[in-house]
């Protein structure tokens, strides 16, 4: 009997069930389906969020600045920073010292109640409200309180201000031009690292001694501050550095001129990574400073320069100018067998960051500058026609007679001094004339004869020392490029003025590692400028650079004894001047008028001297031009004004690399040029 109990539980027909089943499929196919989509759509999205909350790799030159202009709370020390490499001379003097310096700032918008009174005139309200009132006060208490231990903190650390000038930007609080709120202010420069700490310190005691009292307005702003130990004597080789103008660099310098602007990459380093954490909202949470790399030190030069040799140079011009005034003066001294550069200056110099200081006196004039060479160039056409066999070592030339004149294709060669008599071409260099060059080049080698002489001893281009913006050489093309604006080269010109140093332009540098060919019998070596190079692991040093046979032995040995004659000879170019009572020297004179748009030749000249010592093992090349000497009775040759200097340049030189005095070899015939 079915008394209906079963039919008590009631159940779902069958359609139900299967439609409940289709539902909540559907929804998670809905789900699957949404999840799909977002993680295609947003994936890249999603990713950069989970990135920006776990560690990371960062540069940290903007978090260094920030941390370091927050006095109260340093977070990186300075340490941390790259520091920017030292530059030593050849014997390990330091040149170029990197020393951190500070600028103490202050923000006197913080205090400016402007704002304040502003919103209370806009209420139409001239009583402030009690909040109003509290902060008005705290914010004049707090100045009153700067103005008050500023002063004093400063003067016990004997950092220089001026008190009013102090009182004045504290309390300047807007642009008077613009009327804005001025937010940094200079207080005072130079702070050494030591008062700095003491400073902060102050400040510290300050804020605890009374809470109301917040000095968080001061910020510390870091500059590296190169010091150059050595001054003028080394500052057109160095150069200078200056502050990055972008104040994200956090205080970075970098070299703007001589070689602190060359090798910047080498000695600025390179700056770590940091490695922080942060949350959705990229802002850093954890205070510990983790370098995922390490900052990498500047690397540290030394360069081929002697500091006392520079200063030896530095002072001979000086004095010399004083006698004979001129426009420069520059000189340079290279090693004859390495190519190594012991020397190159230019006066008159400066001393960086001096009160006196001039930019423009740092162009280092014996690199970038470029004169005609007048007789200078003499010993390398009388070598090139012995080497090809144009002239005889015996054979004598006409050189002007008893009236010094001679027509050459038209144009008229004076000798500076007469030669009645046929000069051999060793006896035309040491009295240099200049008819006896003439009738050499113009009759004997010719055109093609010369240009084939420039190319040997390589006259155009770049010495390629190393040092920036050399000068490249020139001389007249014997074909003129089109759309130049230049002529080419002709017998009655270039042919004319070549074998007496015009129509050619040489820097001090270049000339001077031309005159290597003769003090090493016959092979050029190229100049350098950079001894040695330390940056991390790793040292470069360069190599020398020679070229091998540009003349035979025998021309050069005639040529080297001619030049020695200059300074031996009593009616030598440079016998009263250049003779030396310690080393025996060989070299040339030249004497080149100067011309511009405002000069007229034969008014000023170009005085050079060029030399090679000891004359029987030469071991160094001295070159010096007197740019612009205006003639007076005292004279104007180069023997007259440049030999003197290079004389003592050579025995100071000498001296410092510990060669012993030769003047006592017996034998003038003796001298020959060795390999």
């Amino acid at each position: 009997m079915n008394d209906g109990t079963a039919d008590s539980v009631s159940t779902l027909p069958r359609t139900g069930r299967t439609f409940i089943a289709v539902s909540v499929l559907f929804l998670f196919g809905v789900v699957a389906v949404r999840a799909t989509w977002l993680s295609v759509a947003f994936g890249e999205a999603k990713a950069a969020a989970v990135a920006r909350q776990e560690p990371r790799a960062n540069p940290p030159t903007a978090r260094l600045a920030a941390a370091e202009t927050r006095p109260l709370r340093v977070a990186v020390p300075m340490e941390a920073r790259p520091r920017r490499g030292t530059i030593f001379d050849r014997t390990g003097r330091p040149l170029a010292i990197s020393a951190w310096k500070h600028r103490l700032l202050f923000n006197p918008s913080l205090f400016d109640t402007g704002p304040i009174e502003a919103a209370i005139a806009a209420r139409g309200d001239t009583t402030p409200t009690a909040s109003e009132k509290r902060r008005m006060e705290r914010m004049r208490k707090i100045l009153r309180d700067i103005e008050y231990a500023l002063p004093r903190f400063l003067t016990a650390e004997k950092i220089r201000f001026d008190e009013k000038d102090l009182l004045a930007r504290i309390r300047g609080s807007r642009d008077p031009k613009t009327g804005r709120p001025i937010k940094e202010v200079v207080l005072a420069r130079d702070v050494s690292p030591t008062s700095r700490r003491r400073l902060l310190e102050a400040f510290r005691l300050r804020a605890q001694a009374d809470k109301d009292l917040d000095w968080d307005g001061f910020m510390f702003d870091d500059v590296v501050f190169r010091e150059y130990p050595w001054g003028a004597a080394v500052a057109q080789v160095l150069g200078m550095v200056a502050e990055s103008p972008d104040p994200r660099d956090g205080g970075r310098v970098a070299g703007r001129s001589g070689m602190e602007w060359q090798l910047d990459r080498v000695l600025e380093g390179r700056p770590g990574q940091i490695l922080e954490e942060r949350d959705g909202l990229n802002t850093p949470f954890r205070d510990e400073i983790a370098f995922a790399t390490a900052p990498i030190q500047g690397g540290d030069v030394t360069l081929t320069i002697d500091a006392e040799i520079q200063r030896t140079l530095i002072d001979e011009m000086e004095k010399q100018a004083k006698e004979f005034p001129c426009a420069k003066a520059s000189t340079v001294v290279l090693d004859a067998r390495t190519g190594d550069i012991l020397g190159i200056a230019s006066w008159p110099s400066t001393t960086p960051y001096a009160k006196d200081f001039k930019a423009e006196r740092l162009q280092l004039g014996a690199a970038s500058d470029s004169y005609e060479p007048g007789s200078t160039i003499k010993p390398i056409v009388v070598s090139t026609a012995l080497e090809r066999g144009v002239i005889r070592e015996d054979e004598r030339f006409e050189c002007g007679g008893a009236d010094g004149t001679e027509f050459f294709l038209g144009r008229k060669v004076t000798e500076y001094s007469t030669n009645p008599s046929p000069l051999t071409a060793q006896e035309i260099l040491w009295r240099s004339s200049n008819v006896g060059a003439t009738r050499i080049g113009l009759h004997r080698l010719g055109l093609p004869g010369l240009f084939d002489a420039f190319g040997r001893f390589k006259l155009r281009g770049r010495p390629g020392s190393g040092l920036p913006h050399e000068t490249a050489g020139w001389y007249t093309p014997q074909v003129a490029p089109k759309g130049s604006g230049l002529a080419s080269a002709t017998e009655s010109g270039a042919g004319v003025s070549f074998p007496r140093g015009y129509e050619i332009r040489l820097s001090p540098l270049h000339l001077a590692t031309t005159y290597t060919v003769f003090a090493t019998g016959g092979d050029r070596v190229a100049p350098n400028i950079i001894r040695e190079i330390r940056y991390g692991d790793s040292v470069i040093q360069p190599a020398p650079r020679i070229d091998r046979d540009v003349v035979g032995d025998s021309a050069v040995a005639y040529v080297a004894e001619g030049m020695r004659q200059v300074i031996e000879n009593p009616r030598g170019t440079a016998h009263r001047t250049g003779f030396s009572q310690k080393y025996t020297m060989m070299g040339k004179t030249g004497t080149a008028q100067y011309a511009d748009r405002d000069t007229a030749r034969g008014t000023a000249y170009n005085t050079w001297f060029c030399g090679v010592a000891p004359a029987h093992e030469p071991r160094i090349v001295v070159c010096t031009v007197f740019h612009k000497v205006i003639r007076t009775g005292k004279g104007y040759t180069g023997g007259v004004i440049s030999a003197p200097v290079a004389r003592t340049v050579v025995e100071r030189t000498l001296e410092i690399m510990g060669v012993p005095p030769d003047r006592e070899t017996p034998s003038v015939d003796a001298v020959r040029a060795p390999r």
